[in-house]
């Protein structure tokens, strides 16, 4: 999965939802969707991990992307709960979320240990979907965009340019800012600006916006495909 400039995509993560038998029959009805209709978007969903292989089989061979929705950045070890990057390869993904805004506020998630997990995640063929975005608290004392800027540059300390077009940055607001609805568009631009090098600098690697997707995560109680209907939040992504 390359960005490239033009390419729409439009995913869903599925948090804490869906038993097995659900998330099946969803993606039996997704594949049935686009080998019908052929959206001109570029599609991905992010199930549960419980449902990752099954979730990744039903959609193998259409133009679906499915996600895990967390790693470690380690290959395997005494990390009990985690999940390696080889263990969401070998399940058949191609996308893994990392840095979700309930990543940060309820597991103590860094944007340091986001780091390791993207460079893992690119060393192992996984396209990392880098999610940032700003707090309540950092919103009311006004440095929301300091501390995006300082998510994005973090997080991609490292990647390699060859690399670069295996990403994408979505901005989600974080806490309970993310439950009211859609982030306020001066993040996006913020996302935009620190990935052209402006207002900070950065390597002349990762100074064009094109070589990254760049998403935003939309609240939406029925995010609809001619009939497919998810309570669920929404990531859309160009």
């Amino acid at each position: 999965m390359q960005n490239t400039s033009g390419n729409k995509w439009l995913g869903s993560g599925w948090k804490m939802h869906r038993t097995l038998s659900e998330a099946q029959a969803y993606a039996e009805s997704l594949r049935t969707f686009v080998e019908r209709e052929h959206p001109s978007v570029h599609l991905f969903v992010v199930p549960p991990f419980t449902a990752l292989s099954s979730v990744c089989r039903i959609l193998s061979g259409t133009q679906v992307q499915v996600g895990g929705q967390n790693m470690h950045w380690a290959d395997h070890g005494a990390f009990t709960g985690e999940i390696s990057p080889l263990m969401i390869r070998d399940c058949g993904a191609q996308i893994v979320e990392l840095g979700h805004s309930e990543r940060r506020e309820y597991f103590a998630e860094t944007d340091y240990s986001v780091n390791k997990k993207v460079l893992a995640a690119l060393q192992h063929g996984l396209h990392p979907l880098i999610c940032v975005g700003e707090t309540a608290v950092e919103k009311e004392f006004d440095v929301a965009e300091t501390s995006v800027q300082r998510q994005v540059k973090i997080a991609l300390h490292a990647v390699p340019l060859d690399s670069s077009r295996s990403v994408m940055i979505a901005t989600s607001p974080c806490g309970r800012s993310a439950r009211q609805g859609a982030p306020q568009n001066p993040i996006t631009l913020t996302v935009s600006m620190v990935l052209s090098g402006t207002p900070l600098r950065l390597p002349m690697a990762h100074r064009s916006v094109a070589k990254y997707g760049l998403c935003t995560e939309v609240a939406s109680t029925s995010v609809t495909l001619s009939g497919l209907s998810s309570s669920r939040r929404s990531t859309a992504c160009s």
